[in-house]
C-alpha cells in the first residue's frame, strides 16, 4: 500500500498537462461585445464565435470562455446594403467587414494589428439570411489568418517570458495566503511552450496548488474515494485518499478508509489496474484544476470587460 501512496503522489509531479494539451496552451478570451456587432442576431453572434474560436484552436491555442490575460473580440460593419429587384425575386445584397482585436486585458494596449475580413453575402430569402451566408464564408485558417495567429502568439509568448518570475511569485503569495484557486489559475495561465526554470518552477508550484486545493475540497475526494471502493476500485481510491495531508481536516478518515481496503482484492501488480487508475487520477487532476481557474476568472469578467470598454451594463 504504502508504495502506491507514493506512485499515487508522484503522477501529480512536474508532468501535469500530459493528458490535456488545451490546458497549457496559449488562452485567448474570446468575447462578442453587442455593441460592435450591430444588427446581427444571436445567431450571428454565435457563429461568429464559433468561426473564432476555430480560428484560435486552428493555430495551437485555446479560445476560452473567461478572462485572464489576453481578449479577442470582433467588430462586424455592414457598410453596403441592397435590396436587387430579379425575375424570381428580390435578392437582398450586403457587404461588410469583420475586424478581429487583440489586447492586453492588464494594459488596456493592442497586442496586434487589427486584421480585416470583407465579407459579402446574398440571399433570395431575407436580409439576415444574406449576413448568416457572409459569416459563412469567414475563413477559418489561411496565409493571412496564420500570420496573424503567429504575431500574436509570439507576442503573448514575450509576455509570458518577461513576467514569469512575477506571476510565480505572485502566485506563491496567494497560495501562503490561502488563495488557493487564485494562485491555480495565475499558474495556468502560463503556457506550457514557455520551457526553462521558471516554467519548471511554475509546474512544481502548480502541484503544490493542486494537493493544497484537494486538501480544501477533501470531503469531495472522500466521496469520490468511498464511490471507488464502493465499485472496487481500490488503486483509484487509494490515489485519492493519498492527496489527503496530515493537516487536512479529513484525515482520519481518510485513513480509516485506508486501513478497511482489502489490498488482496486488488493487486498492487497489476499492471493493467494500476494504469488505469493512473489515467482516472490524471483525468480528475486535469478537471480539477480547469473548474478551479474558471471559477476565479470568470468573477472578475464583467469589470474586467467594462475597463476595456467593451463590457455592457457598466455604470
Amino acid at each position: 500500500m504504502k508504495k502506491f501512496i507514493v506512485l499515487a503522489l508522484c503522477l501529480l509531479g512536474p508532468t501535469i498537462y500530459a493528458q490535456n494539451d488545451d490546458l497549457g496552451q496559449i488562452k485567448l478570451a474570446v468575447v462578442t461585445p453587442d455593441f460592435l456587432l450591430e444588427d446581427l442576431t444571436l445567431s450571428h453572434v454565435s457563429k461568429i464565435r464559433t468561426k473564432i474560436q476555430s480560428m484560435v484552436s486552428n493555430y495551437g491555442m485555446s479560445g476560452t470562455d473567461y478572462i485572464n490575460d489576453f481578449v479577442i473580440y470582433p467588430k462586424f460593419e455592414i457598410y453596403e446594403q441592397d435590396i436587387i429587384p430579379g425575375t424570381y425575386g428580390d435578392i437582398h445584397s450586403m457587404e461588410a467587414e469583420l475586424t478581429l482585436l487583440v489586447v492586453d486585458a492588464k494594459t488596456k494596449s493592442l497586442l496586434a494589428a487589427a486584421f480585416p475580413i470583407k465579407l459579402k453575402g446574398e440571399s433570395r430569402r431575407s436580409r439576415d439570411d444574406a449576413i448568416t451566408k457572409s459569416i459563412g464564408r469567414i475563413k477559418t485558417s489561411g496565409q493571412d489568418i496564420e500570420k496573424f495567429m503567429d504575431v500574436i502568439k509570439q507576442k503573448i509568448m514575450d509576455y509570458y517570458q518577461s513576467n514569469c518570475n512575477r506571476i510565480y511569485n505572485e502566485a506563491n503569495a496567494k497560495l501562503n495566503n490561502g488563495l488557493v484557486a487564485d494562485a491555480i489559475n495565475l499558474l495556468l495561465t502560463v503556457p506550457n511552450s514557455l520551457s526553462g526554470e521558471c516554467y519548471d518552477r511554475i509546474q512544481s508550484k502548480l502541484v503544490e496548488a493542486y494537493i493544497a486545493y484537494s486538501n480544501f475540497k477533501c470531503k469531495s475526494l472522500i466521496t469520490e474515494a468511498k464511490t471507488a471502493i464502493g465499485k472496487n476500485e481500490l488503486d483509484y481510491a487509494r490515489g485519492l485518499l493519498a492527496q489527503i495531508s496530515q493537516n487536512s481536516s479529513c484525515y482520519s478518515e481518510a485513513q480509516s478508509l485506508m486501513k478497511g481496503m482489502d489490498t488482496n482484492k486488488n493487486s498492487e501488480n497489476s499492471k493493467e489496474k494500476n494504469q488505469d487508475a493512473e489515467v482516472k487520477l490524471e483525468k480528475r487532476k486535469e478537471t480539477v484544476l480547469k473548474k478551479a481557474q474558471r471559477e476565479v476568472a470568470q468573477k472578475d469578467d464583467k469589470a474586467q470587460l467594462c475597463d476595456l470598454g467593451i463590457g455592457v451594463d457598466c455604470n
